[in-house]
């Protein structure tokens, strides 16, 4: 029974949103009052610890909202300025391919934004790009959302890692994350090998339009160059993580393979000559005799330069670091006057705010008159409105579930005591299963890291009383964190709203759910072939 009603916050949302089709907002809602009742009433927790619950889940879904207001301004500034619909030329010069545009874009822009900085931030820069270049919103959604996995072990300057880790008693030992993060890149070889090719087979059998553009012969066309990108950053992944800190594994993965990738591509290296696919009537012959200046192109590609070097340089700049991360903190600190529930919202450091800064520096660029600059933060308003009444009871659910371990009934939180039940059963297999709590813990926290911290002691105590490596088991739970990390509801909320796809989170769960389930078995078979040479 109690099995059951801490499964409450990952079945709830599955059967309202996958099931049964329900709009998030509505879902979550629901999912937010039966797992606030079933705290207060079977875990036990006391009115204070769940209201406080709800103050940070409040806050944390504001922390988001921001970043997805200053993704959408920036998306919003673009449009105005005519700037998308140059760099949507530029892009076609590359390639018209959308399969190839899936791979740079939704595969290697994606990584390298997830190493910069993470938190939902990637996919709702990259989905637009993709709409503008033809992309129906649902398949620039799930695909890049696909594309947001392997770099998210590594994610937003290694904290999935530093931060997901940090409650674990050997953390200071020297060698220890290193280890972790040694293990988790072999582990992750094949699947990051195999998903830019996963990528493109959900693009052509999903989202073909006709019989002749689903078949696997589309696939297998783009197929060889895909897995080369693939290989070339998987290698990438695991080399730097032999050499460098986890802070920027993926971030020097993603910038390592996309030089090649480009320039291979823009040849039609690997790649079958004249063959543009597409999943809609646009002719890309159209757009790619349209003259777009290099002054003009560079110019309408300054705002995203700009986001990546700000982005460089607040997370990988010591004197700028320490200054970004120790003014202006809007931050929530022992809320109700309980210790363990903060909230932390440094403004200098987040995401949104360089989102803003781009997209205002944007505008000046674009000489935008007053009117059209207040069209794009009225629309970017509304879509931020929006987006809250999912996005809000989503985090106060994800932060009851969370804190429910503050209870008088002596019972662990409900992720850890889903986790230790599993244990019980499943304690001798624990190479199969532990990736599989990874995941189960970012789809309903919507982050690695959070998944990480709190399924981290229990995959570690499992590892040591199974006898299996300690190092290894975390290592897969950061892998199976990753896979999760695909359908966490806020971050499809987020991605959707910001490509004008309401109220089809039920949609694009179904459509993720098995490349969920490929990606754990890779992950398993992965980890096997790694464990059995140790």
């Amino acid at each position: 029974m109690l099995l059951l009603v801490a499964s409450s916050a990952i079945l709830i949302p599955l059967v309202l949103i996958a099931g049964f089709r329900m709009p998030a907002r509505y879902g979550m809602a629901i999912t937010a009052l039966a797992v606030v009742t079933l705290a207060l009433l079977m875990w036990q927790m006391s009115g204070t610890a769940v209201w406080a619950s709800v103050i940070q889940g409040v806050h944390r879904a504001v922390t988001i909202l921001w970043i997805l207001a200053g993704a959408m301004l920036l998306v919003n500034t673009l449009r105005t300025t005519g700037a998308l619909e140059r760099i949507n030329t530029g892009l076609v010069k590359i390639s018209p391919d959308m399969r190839v545009q899936i791979v740079l874009i939704g595969f290697l822009f994606v990584s390298l934004l997830e190493g910069l900085a993470g938190f939902g931030s990637p996919v709702a820069i990259a989905a637009p790009l993709l709409v503008a270049l033809g992309f129906r919103p649902i398949a620039a959604v799930v695909l890049t959302l696909i594309g947001d996995t392997v770099a998210v072990a590594f994610g937003a300057v290694g904290t999935p890692i530093l931060v997901g880790m940090s409650n674990l008693p050997p953390f200071t030992e020297p060698g220890f994350l290193s280890s972790i993060a040694t293990n988790v890149a072999r582990i992750d070889v094949l699947v990051a090998s195999l998903l830019p090719v996963l990528m493109v087979a959900v693009l052509v059998r999903s989202f073909g339009e006709h019989a002749d553009d689903r078949s696997w012969y589309r696939v297998a066309q783009i197929a060889p160059w895909a897995l080369c990108v693939g290989v070339a950053y998987a290698v990438a992944m695991v080399v730097y993580a032999h050499l460098v800190s986890p802070e920027i594994v993926s971030i020097l993965a993603a910038l390592t393979v996309l030089v090649p990738a480009l320039i291979t591509a823009k040849y039609d290296i690997g790649l079958p000559r004249a063959s543009d696919w597409r999943t809609h009537l646009v002719k890309p012959k159209k757009a790619s005799r349209q003259t777009v200046r290099m002054r003009s192109l560079v110019k309408a590609w300054v705002p995203y330069a700009l986001v990546v070097i700000l982005l460089i340089i607040t997370r990988l700049v010591p004197p700028v670091r320490d200054m970004v991360t120790s003014v202006l903190d809007a931050g929530l600190y022992r809320i109700a006057g309980i210790e363990a529930i903060n909230s932390a919202w440094l403004l200098l450091n987040s995401p949104g705010t360089l989102l803003l800064i781009a997209a205002i520096i944007g505008l000046l660029l674009g000489r935008v008159s007053w009117r059209q600059t207040g069209q794009a933060f009225g629309q970017t308003g509304q879509l931020v409105v929006i987006s809250a009444m999912a996005l809000v009871p989503t985090l106060i659910v994800v932060q009851v579930f969370i804190n429910s371990g503050i209870n008088s009934a002596e019972l662990a939180a409900m992720p850890a005591y889903i986790g230790e039940r599993l244990a019980d059963v499943f304690g001798g297999y624990w190479l199969v299963i532990a990736p599989v709590v990874g995941a189960i813990g970012a789809f309903i926290a919507g982050s690695s890291t959070v998944s990480t911290l709190t399924m981290s002691p229990i995959q570690y105590d499992v590892a040591l009383s199974a006898k299996f490596d300690p190092e290894f088991i975390l290592a897969q739970q950061l892998s199976g964190a990753s896979a999760g990390n695909m359908i966490a509801i806020h971050n499809i909320v987020a991605a959707s709203t910001v490509v004008g796809l309401y109220h089809q989170e039920g949609r694009v769960i179904r459509r993720l759910l098995w490349v969920v389930g490929v990606y754990l078995i890779l992950s398993v078979i992965g980890a096997l072939i790694w464990y059995t040479m140790m």
